[in-house]
């Protein structure tokens, strides 16, 4: 009894052990695709709009996790402005109990709004001068990434804030 059941037990193991191998190389599936992000700019009195751009340059459609569950965009880029760093706020929903990632492809050669992000100006201290030219950068990571893309640098001008003379 005790030899059909450990032959049992480590014909279990040894199958367990074994790993699968396809007919693609492994290596070919992990390639990191060829992406690169830019940003647009719009100024209003009181906020700014920035539309962030993903462009895939590669040969082969990409692909990029953005959430997961149908909950809503989770993955969003982080920009820094005057020495802060603005992360804009993330408006989800009830994800749903599989909790799949959410996945958008990018076709190849191709550009894709990735999405939209209105912003107020950063309240600054008073030893930082209102009226001088800033440089708005934006950064993104996405989860099945191993790098973080960058965005070129763009000029921001701050508003000149007038103060509103006192009643008598």
């Amino acid at each position: 009894m005790r030899v059909p059941a450990m032959s049992l037990c480590l014909g279990c193991i040894c199958l367990l052990s074994a790993h699968q191998t396809s007919g693609q190389n492994p290596a070919a599936e992990t390639l990191e695709p060829d992406l690169a992000v830019r940003i647009e700019l719009d100024q209003h009195e009181h906020c700014f709009t920035v539309r962030f751009f993903v462009k895939n340059n590669g040969e082969s459609d990409a692909k990029v996790t953005y959430g997961r569950g149908d909950s809503g965009l989770e993955v969003v880029p982080h920009f820094r402005f005057a020495g802060l760093y603005i992360s804009p706020p993330t408006y989800l929903r009830l994800a749903r109990r599989a909790l799949r990632p959410n996945v958008r492809k990018i076709p190849a050669t191709a550009e894709i709004l990735y999405g939209t992000f209105t912003l107020g100006y950063p309240q600054f201290s008073r030893r930082l001068r209102r009226d001088r030219d800033d440089e708005l950068s934006a950064f993104i990571r996405f989860p099945d990434s191993k790098k973080t893309l960058y965005a070129p640098l763009q000029q921001l001008k701050l508003p000149n804030e007038e103060k509103p003379e006192a009643q008598r």
